[in-house]
């Protein structure tokens, strides 16, 4: 069976079960032992081992082609992999680890700290996340105009509302439900 060795609160390991959860593939959820590892680690049927989130994208995007992450488009592809990286880049400094690091046990999370949570770098995170949200509908309302105008009439599912995005916009709301 496949494995996903992960952290329940780690924002990699939550894309990479979303992901696993979009391309419908079944595997079994296996806590990390370390939760300093290089994480999240996919074992395939066949025994490939994919550490860290880009390269479990890309060894399901290879082996798993019939339900596409993003679209085949080279330009929709580089839009949703900079979504993608922005969420684990940019997102996750501003927002995710201000509120997810501080509130939640590093064994869940993989933090270095243990020390009781500071609310103050919380609500920091919680504001980033207010200012962050409006452009995150916006851009998800404008892709969702662009798609109603015709401009991918014709296409297969890949060229329309990217799987990458919904995966996006549902890890967003997960982490403002997780902050409330």
């Amino acid at each position: 069976m496949r494995r996903l060795i992960h952290l329940t609160l780690s924002p990699a390991s939550r894309i990479a079960r979303l992901i696993l959860g979009e391309k419908r593939l079944v595997f079994d959820p296996a806590g990390a032992e370390d939760p300093q590892a290089h994480l999240p680690v996919f074992v395939d049927l066949d025994g490939a081992r994919c550490e860290g989130l880009w390269a479990v994208v890309d060894h399901l995007e290879g082996a798993y082609p019939e339900y596409p992450l993003v679209p085949e488009d080279p330009e929709q592809r580089r839009n949703v992999l900079r979504w993608l990286d922005w969420t684990q880049g940019s997102m996750n400094e501003r927002a995710t680890q201000k509120i997810l690091f501080e509130k939640a046990a590093s064994r869940f999370t993989g933090a270095v700290s243990s020390r009781a949570p500071d609310m103050n770098i919380v609500r920091q995170g919680r504001e980033a996340l207010r200012a962050i949200l409006p452009m995150i509908g916006k851009a998800a309302e404008q892709k969702r105009k662009s798609d109603r105008s015709g401009l991918h009439a014709g296409r297969s599912r890949r060229g329309r509302a990217s799987v990458g995005a919904r995966l996006f916009r549902r890890s967003a709301l997960e982490r403002v439900s997780a902050s409330g």
